[in-house]
Order: structure tokens, then C-alpha cells, then sequence
């Protein structure tokens, strides 16, 4: 799973965002991850976000092992940002996890600031983005809700010729796996 899978909007975040496995890995990047570290998601993935994209402490490496162990992940780190200069940058990440077909799932998000940032002006970045994502995901849903509604009152039509009834079908079924994947999407800001 990516970025892109989850929505369009996520991969185009300001902020530089990760999806990282149970077992630290990264399997997601956004645009401004790919940015900073140089490299397009392809060569992302699979790399161990603590270690070898943000340097920490072993004791930062070690809680996130334990969170990732118990399967709820909900973190706030210090590290060093590996980027394309040879210079690193103090970063702050935020950690939360999701599930996704069953397998958990970590969001990482870096604050890509100056070092000299205390990382309190991006967590207030990082909760108008997820603002953002709500509303929209809200939206969308009201549109797909009156899409099924209207696709299902044709489909129970006596009149409607059957061809017309397997197109209304087809509508409903799609729609329903748009509507699960914009609820999907809920996952990221849901505590």
C-alpha cells in the first residue's frame, strides 16, 4: 500500500509523509519525502525509516520496536534527516499507526523545519492537514451516499430494461468501493 492508494491528497501534502510496515520499512513516501531525501519513492521503499532515512538514538529506535511490537503506535521522535546534501537536520517525527487490510500500518511524519524549530507550528501543519483530509473525505462520502442512493432506486425500477439494470449495478458496486476506499482514508486521523 501507498500514498497514492490511500488518496491523491495525501501524496500531495506539504508535508513530507511515510506509511512504514510492522517491521519499520518504508512502503509509502509523499512528493515532499521524495524531495527532501533525493530519491523517488522506488528507492524509498523498503529503507528502515529510524537508521537509515532519520538517524536517532538506539532508545528512540528501541520504543518504536516495542510500539510497532504491540501494534498501536503512537510516537513523537528527535532525529537527524538524511537528505540529498551531505549536511543532516535536526527533524521531529510524529508517528501513528492504522490498520489497512488487516495489517498494521505506521504514518510518519517529519517535520522538515529549520533545527532551531521547537516542531509545535508543524503539529499545528500536520492537524489542519488531517483537517483538510476529513473534510474532504466528509464530502466525498455525502456525494457517494446520494451516487448509491440514486443508482439503487434505478436499479428497483419495475420498468427499467435489464441491461439498463446491470449498468445501475455496476454503478452501485464501484461506488461502494470508492465509498470503502474514501473511508479507508479515516484511518490516518482517527485516535
Amino acid at each position: 500500500m501507498t500514498l497514492a492508494s490511500l488518496d491523491p491528497l495525501a501524496r500531495a501534502l506539504p508535508v513530507p509523509l511515510a506509511i512504514v510496515d510492522r517491521h519499520g520499512r518504508v512502503v509509502g513516501a509523499n512528493r515532499r519525502l521524495e524531495e527532501l531525501a533525493g530519491r523517488p519513492v522506488g528507492e524509498l521503499v523498503g529503507v528502515l525509516l529510524l537508521g537509515e532515512l532519520i538517524e536517532t538514538s538506539a532508545d528512540a529506535e528501541a520504543r518504536l520496536r516495542r510500539a510497532l511490537d504491540s501494534g498501536s503506535v503512537e510516537l513523537r521522535l528527535r532525529g537527524s534527516f538524511r537528505g540529498t546534501s551531505s549536511d543532516t537536520r535536526s527533524s521531529t517525527v510524529l508517528l501513528r499507526s492504522f490498520t489497512h487490510d488487516g495489517e498494521l500500518r505506521v504514518l510518519a511524519w517529519l517535520d522538515d523545519g529549520p533545527a532551531e524549530t521547537s516542531g509545535g507550528d508543524g503539529d499545528a501543519e500536520l492537524q489542519e492537514a488531517l483537517r483538510q483530509v476529513a473534510k474532504a473525505r466528509h464530502n466525498l462520502n455525502n456525494l457517494l451516499m446520494g451516487l448509491l442512493g440514486h443508482a439503487e432506486f434505478l436499479r428497483e425500477m419495475d420498468q427499467l430494461p435489464e441491461g439498463a439494470r446491470a449498468r445501475a449495478e455496476a454503478v452501485m458496486q464501484q461506488v461502494g468501493r470508492l465509498r470503502d476506499a474514501v473511508q479507508r482514508l479515516g484511518a490516518i486521523y482517527k485516535r
